[in-house]
């Protein structure tokens, strides 16, 4: 009897020991998965906006100056007294700057700034890959990993820093523009409006690139996410957990257990279960209809939110550009086109198939280039035949009228004759000019690709020996 007492504690022990080798090598096998270059490619991007945000607020902060010191003394010639209102505002900037600068070494009180879900997760992450032997480290991944963890916590604490600054901005702007009515010099406001304003969608605009994840990113996530541990790991050692913690506990236990007036969720069950069986037989519809209100009530506040952004938003007192924040390659769009033209007694049928690329100035208006490439298509049914016919250098400027309308207008040169070497391109008189106005319709296909149709005047024209048809009808497509 004694000795079964043993072998079933053996057995307890050893199954114990088994399960936990199992679960750690299938966390090894996971952790190995995850390629080096998603650590680079993690330390490329925060590295990318730790460069943009230190950029752009510290411009912020040298225009922010610049235009209080002339609103300074603007304000001077009408009130002399009114020099006590910038009496440390120079000071106050100066010490903003030199915080900033000095981050990631100077101490930032994270209990004081927005909760940045991302970032607590990626140092989280990051965290857990540095512990233990779960990949195979060398020398060089060691110092990559504590590397691009130092740069994730260096961000965290420049986001946290700008968004004290961005508070400052938009304090110090309603104290001005309550000394400014004073003297009806609201106008006088305009600019440090902008700045205020562009700098905050500057920080919206570098957060939504954070948290854009790419394929090798989700991939890892998914990795991690699928491991027990590795939840474990975030829900114990993120900062939120950390937040939630009470002094004196440790790191395993699980913060939400000992807050006082937490419910579970099998205690709301009890408790509505309780409540349905004393209201009555009509009580599931009515507590159904109250779950569709509530549901109501909820659509109204998403469609505020989305309306006017977040809780700090303001309505600007100019009309934005909302391309301003956005990096180059976003302010790109790509287009091709098509036109087709009747043949005559010097040049056959033919097609212009074009590609160009243009920048969205703002949200009205854009300018671009573009290439050409004319093809020949023969003289009618019975003598169809594909020849090069020429090529044309394009330039174009939309301006957005009104709805789905632009007002299109161009300046182009092509060169309409077969093309049988280089060196004909270099004879300029062989090349015609064409200015072009007229209307185009833009109407969304999908959520990136766009149609388009076009209809042109040609004002140069008649300048074109042999002469070509004034009137231009263009289709085509626009990808941004």
């Amino acid at each position: 009897m004694h000795l079964t007492k043993i072998g079933l504690i053996f057995l307890l022990i050893l199954s114990i020991t088994v399960c936990k080798a199992q679960n750690n090598d299938s966390i090894v096998s996971v952790s190995q998965q995850i390629p080096e270059k998603y650590i680079s490619q993690i330390a490329d991007k925060v590295d990318d906006i730790n460069q943009k945000l230190s950029k752009q607020t510290l411009k912020a902060l040298r225009k922010f100056e610049q235009q209080e010191a002339k609103i300074k003394r603007k304000l001077l010639q009408k009130d002399s007294t009114a020099k006590e209102a910038f009496a440390f505002s120079t000071q106050k900037i100066n010490e903003l700057q030199n915080d900033f600068n000095s981050l990631p070494d100077k101490a930032v009180n994270k209990l004081n700034g927005e909760y940045n879900a991302y970032l607590d997760t990626l140092q989280s992450t990051f965290k857990f890959l540095q512990q233990g032997d779960l990949i195979n480290k060398s020398r060089q991944l060691q110092d990559k990993l504590s590397g691009t963890s130092a740069k994730i916590d260096a961000l965290e604490k420049k986001l946290q820093k700008a968004g004290e600054i961005k508070k400052y901005l938009k304090e110090r702007k309603e104290f001005l523009k309550q000394q400014l009515e004073k003297f009806g010099m609201v106008k006088q406001l305009r600019k440090i409006e902008k700045t205020t304003y562009y700098y905050t969608e500057y920080i919206k605009e570098y957060k939504s690139l954070l948290t854009d994840r790419k394929k090798l990113e989700q991939k890892a996530m998914s990795l991690l996410y699928a491991t027990p541990l590795f939840k474990k790991f975030v829900s114990e050692n993120s900062m939120l957990a950390s937040l939630l913690r009470l002094p004196g506990e440790s790191s395993t236990t699980n913060p939400l257990q000992n807050i006082a007036g937490i419910q579970t969720r099998a205690s709301v069950q009890q408790v509505m279960q309780d409540r349905i069986a004393t209201a009555g037989p009509n009580a599931v519809q009515q507590i159904q209809q109250q779950v569709q209100d509530a549901q109501a009530e909820l659509s109204k506040l998403k469609d505020k939110i989305a309306q006017y952004g977040s809780a700090d938003a303001e309505i600007p007192g100019f009309k934005p550009n909302s391309q301003k924040t956005k990096g180059l390659l976003k302010r790109l769009e790509y287009g091709a086109n098509m036109q087709f033209a009747k043949s005559n007694n010097y040049f056959p049928n033919s097609s212009d198939i074009a590609f160009s690329v243009g920048y969205k100035l703002n949200d009205k208006s854009a300018v671009g280039v573009g290439a050409s490439y004319r093809i020949g298509l023969g003289t009618g049914w019975n003598n169809i035949k594909f020849i090069s016919q020429g090529l044309g250098l394009r330039s174009y400027m939309d301006w957005k009228l009104k709805g789905q309308f632009y007002v299109s207008g161009g300046y182009e040169q092509n060169y309409n004759t077969a093309i049988r070497s280089i060196q004909q391109l270099n004879i300029y008189s062989a090349w015609t000019s064409s200015g072009l106005l007229g209307i185009s319709k833009k109407y969304q296909m999908n959520k990136k690709l766009k149609g388009q149709v076009q209809l042109l005047y040609d004002f140069l024209s008649n300048q074109h020996l042999p002469k070509t048809q004034p009137v231009i009808f263009r289709f085509g497509y626009s990808i941004k």
